[in-house]
């Protein structure tokens, strides 16, 4: 397989949904290691046989056209690449990433002559991209000639993939001079996921009757916004923040549920602001005066929510209610990405 290292298989759909508006997508490619010739630990303890799963995540949103109208570039979120064996053995790629370069997961459309995917430095090519556990790779072999692939959007390319039964095509692990050794891969299939960035809780209280939800969960948008609406025009109100999700029911002051209990909750007073006439108050999280901007998160619990990509906040708003006690909006979980 390590003589070829093109392209990886063609996309045999087994179920394909239709394109969603959302930032994230996990990528995750499931197969068997078939011979292991790294004498080194830790890949030493992989045998052929062993299961193998390489699972990584890219925004939607970011990405550079290779050949165009034959293959696009979605770049790697570097923190969420991770190959793991069920020896057990895993690691990620190499870490600081090498200068200048960049990981790629390509989507590819006919170029050269077949449809599939390949994960390289550059959308122009396939060529691999470099392990914590150096001086290996991580490249493609030869991939299956065809026509299957529709778009290069991969909202438009959700669902699984099926790759059993077919022979030229696959992964290997690879060290060059002077070492010259390897560990081939099959894969047998394929999911493209939308990672769930966001969800709704605590909203059965008709006391919490305001909704709340992200504009996007991507921080390299630059700005995020969590929006109440529906709650009474012209009162004031802020944005809370914690890890916790405990229920508790009508606390000194207020009526409805407040539902980041357990943990300690941030307050983003310094960007209190009043409903406008639909009833609607947002808060960029990203650029808040309470967090200092850049994402820092107010005192406590303190931190920054993009660094390291990958964490969950739970959100929900306080506001007031004219002369009844305040009240809050239901609660809304967001994984940063």
């Amino acid at each position: 397989m390590r003589t070829n290292r093109i392209l990886a298989a063609a996309l045999i759909a087994l179920s394909i949904q239709s394109p969603v508006l959302a930032d994230v997508v996990e990528v995750e490619v499931t197969g068997t290691v078939t011979f292991n010739m790294i004498a080194g630990a830790p890949l030493n303890a992989v045998s052929g046989g062993d299961a193998v799963t390489i699972t990584f995540r890219v925004d939607s949103n970011n990405y550079l056209d290779g050949v165009p109208g034959d293959t696009r570039g979605y770049e790697i979120i570097q923190s969420s690449f991770s190959i793991d064996f069920d020896t057990p053995v895993s690691m990620g790629l190499l870490n600081p990433f090498p200068g200048g370069q960049t990981p790629y997961f390509t989507l590819v459309d006919g170029f050269p002559v077949s449809d599939g995917f390949f994960v390289s430095t550059s959308p122009f090519s396939p060529g691999g991209v470099p392990l914590a556990q150096t001086p290996f790779n991580l490249n493609h072999s030869l991939g299956y000639v065809g026509s299957t692939l529709g778009s290069l959007d991969i909202l438009s390319a959700l669902g699984t993939y099926d790759f059993t039964g077919m022979t030229s095509f696959g992964l290997d692990l690879w060290s060059g001079f002077p070492d010259n050794v390897a560990m081939g891969i099959d894969f047998t299939q394929m999911t493209l996921a939308l990672v769930g960035g966001q969800s709704v809780f605590c909203d059965s209280n008709p006391n919490n009757a305001a909704t709340i939800a992200a504009d996007t969960t991507s921080c390299a948008a630059g700005s995020i916004q969590i929006t109440m609406t529906g709650a009474p025009v012209g009162q004031p109100g802020y944005l809370l923040i914690g890890a916790g999700s405990a229920t508790i029911t009508d606390p000194a002051g207020a009526l409805g549920d407040l539902c980041l209990g357990g943990a300690a909750i941030g307050r983003y007073t310094k960007d209190l602001g009043v409903t406008d006439g639909s009833g609607s108050l947002s808060t960029d999280i990203l650029n808040a005066i309470s967090g200092g901007g850049g994402g820092a998160i107010p005192n406590p619990p303190g931190g920054n929510l993009c660094s390291p990509l990958g964490q969950t906040w739970n959100f929900q708003y306080w506001h007031r209610d004219g002369a009844s006690p305040s009240k809050f909006s239901q609660a809304l979980s967001v994984t940063f990405m």
